[in-house]
């Protein structure tokens, strides 16, 4: 693109990252491109650093994702709320689900709307643990923030209580779905 003088856009870098980035022997490459993309008057945008962090969260990486994610700040670039999600799933997939819920805080503490994608990410993990208390306040807590529970949501709580053989607190969340405008 250089060469015929075509200035290469954010997109193009995304693109280009996408690619790399599906093939697990070129994430390295794809890192390295990302951190030498404004020599060539690229400059990565939120969408570059979800890709980043998405692949290292998938292949386990935790640090270098938190390490890109705080470089957003730094930058000045606005991390979304897929990129809040992206960690959060990276957390749960690594079993730490109390930092998930503590990255949600931070989420919520600086005025992101998590979308259900996240709460379900969230749901899911605290019912695998058995913390089915907590992810009860913390359906509960969706309502209050006006991110109304879908049957996903819904279906992920009452089997993580019946699990436990909690029928009763099943049947309790089963019939709270209607008020939500949600029927089974």
């Amino acid at each position: 693109m250089l060469e015929f003088n075509v200035k290469p856009l954010p997109r193009h870098l995304n693109r280009i990252l996408e690619l790399l980035a599906s093939y697990r022997n070129f994430i390295m490459p794809a890192f390295d491109l990302f951190k030498t993309a404004h020599k060539y008057g690229v400059f990565p945008n939120t969408k570059s650093y979800n890709i980043l962090m998405r692949v290292f969260c998938l292949n386990g990486d935790l640090s270098i994702a938190y390490k890109l994610f705080n470089k957003m700040f730094e930058r000045g670039v606005m991390p979304d709320v897929e990129s809040y999600r992206i960690l959060m799933q990276g957390l749960c997939r690594k079993s730490q689900v109390n930092r998930a819920v503590d990255l949600l805080e931070d989420m919520l503490n600086k005025e992101f709307v998590p979308d259900s994608l996240s709460y379900t990410t969230l749901l899911n993990s605290l019912c695998r643990k058995k913390k089915l208390r907590e992810a009860y306040k913390l359906l509960c807590r969706m309502k209050v923030k006006r991110c109304n529970p879908d049957i996903v949501i819904y279906n992920t709580v009452i089997l993580g209580f019946c699990r436990e053989g909690r029928a009763m607190d099943a049947v309790k969340v089963l019939e709270d779905m209607p008020s939500n405008g949600v029927f089974a």
